[in-house]
């Protein structure tokens, strides 16, 4: 078995295409602790984590 440094993986080109043309998308402004970012409906506390009461989506760190 090979001890050495693992080999380099180079960086997917489509970022490195983005960077180049200068189209980075904008950063989310939805807090997901008030806003669902799928319908921007307010999120329900459920349980440890919340639920949009439209769609359903969860912001579950144990999906």
């Amino acid at each position: 078995m090979d001890r050495s440094q693992p080999a380099r993986v180079p960086a997917p080109s489509t970022i490195a295409s983005v960077r180049a043309r200068g189209t980075v998308p904008p950063m989310c402004k939805a807090d997901l602790s008030i806003l669902c970012p799928t319908c921007a409906v307010a999120m329900l506390p459920e349980h440890a984590h919340y639920r949009c009461a439209r769609c359903g989506y969860r912001d579950s760190c144990c999906f």
